[in-house]
């Protein structure tokens, strides 16, 4: 299992931004820190980063003024680096991680073992199956979209929903219900069984439109969760990861969010009555707006009527007045919902970016 890291390794001097980027270009789902003499400390997941982000550390934060808060209280399980994979396996179960880095004499790593290396292949311990909402009208589009729907745009040589495909099979999903209403015909033909892309395709198809949420009501039952995502985003979003995020928070539906930062070009004025109680120049205010990407629980999406017009705004707003969780995915990842002519043109100069597909 020996093998190099190098490329995982990190300094605690090193920044949140360095972890990020690191962790979106080897899609590991972890790296390592290490001393200056290339010993172990500690890893940080995937998990843990995004963690820090909804904590609003910034992306210049040093790795070490942050880690420690977010790491167990025991050291990072490793094992040495001829360690048999069965006993990584166990290791890992008993350890409840995913991760385990392979550790020499002096304590320096020299591998790292995954569930997904270890079984050949990427294994979301959440699920491994999608619900792709593909039957908008896309008439902010025009006059593009007058003779195509809006996911069989192409972006660069391949159309957007062919892309999502590979993004689906790459992270381990291969089970997909495409949603349908608008030019139906024009994707079921396209996409077929979904053999030539490595996936199992069926359709359900929308009589009218039933909003973002609504065609959950008419996929098959199943007893796991399905991740959910409208077809004119082009990401390189993990989606184990997501579904790993989601299982480890025992959420009832997990939303991937991302971060905004609006800046106002005013003075603004905090009021209260007719008094003046502050004023604040130009400020900029950070949000996380929703990213069209979503993981839900069997139990959850059987509660969305299968009568009318249903947005997943609607279920969220539900799960939380009733105490459900409901977690939030921040995602660092290439993101961009192609809503509009503006973000098509935007997407073009980007497709050599999405081409990559990421790190798988």
């Amino acid at each position: 299992m020996r093998s190099d890291v190098s490329n995982l390794c990190l300094s605690p001097e090193d920044t949140l931004e360095t972890a990020l980027r690191t962790l979106d270009s080897t899609g590991r789902g972890c790296v390592l820190v290490v001393d200056e003499a290339g010993r172990l400390m500690a890893t940080l997941t995937d998990g843990d980063a995004r963690r820090a982000i909804l904590r609003g550390i910034q992306p210049s934060a040093r790795i070490r003024t942050w880690l420690i808060d977010l790491q167990r209280s025991v050291p990072p399980t490793t094992a040495p680096v001829e360690t048999p994979l069965p006993d990584l396996l166990s290791l890992m179960r008993a350890a409840g991680v995913r991760h385990i880095p392979l550790i020499d004499d002096e304590q320096r790593p020299a591998g790292l073992a995954s569930v997904a290396d270890l079984l050949a292949g990427p294994v979301p311990s959440a699920g491994s199956r999608a619900l792709v909402m593909a039957g908008g009208k896309g008439t902010r589009m025009h006059p593009l979209t007058l003779s195509v729907p809006k996911p069989m745009l192409s972006v660069g040589d391949r159309p957007i929903i062919e892309r999502l495909m590979e993004r689906l099979r790459i992270t381990g999903i291969r089970r997909v219900s495409v949603s349908l209403h608008h030019m139906a015909d024009h994707i079921r033909d396209f996409l077929g069984n979904g053999e030539r892309f490595g996936v199992d395709i069926d359709y359900v198809q929308e009589e009218v439109p039933r909003g973002t949420a609504g065609a959950l009501a008419l996929i098959d039952e199943s007893d796991e969760p399905v991740l959910v995502i409208n077809a004119d985003i082009l990401t390189t979003v993990d989606f184990r990861a997501m579904m790993d995020f989601h299982q480890e928070h025992q959420a009832a539906l997990t939303v991937a969010v991302r971060n905004v930062e609006v800046d106002v070009p005013y003075g603004v004025i905090e009021v209260e009555g007719t008094d003046v109680r502050s004023v604040v120049e130009k400020p900029r205010y950070s949000y996380f707006a929703n990213a069209g990407i979503y993981v839900v629980e069997a139990r959850v999406y059987r509660m969305v009527p299968n009568d009318r017009h249903y947005d997943m705004t609607e279920l969220i707003e539900k799960l939380c007045t009733t105490g459900e969780k409901v977690a939030a995915f921040p995602i660092f990842e290439y993101w961009r919902d192609v809503g509009r002519p503006e973000d098509y043109a935007s997407a073009q100069l980007d497709s050599a970016i999405v081409g990559k597909g990421g790190a798988a």
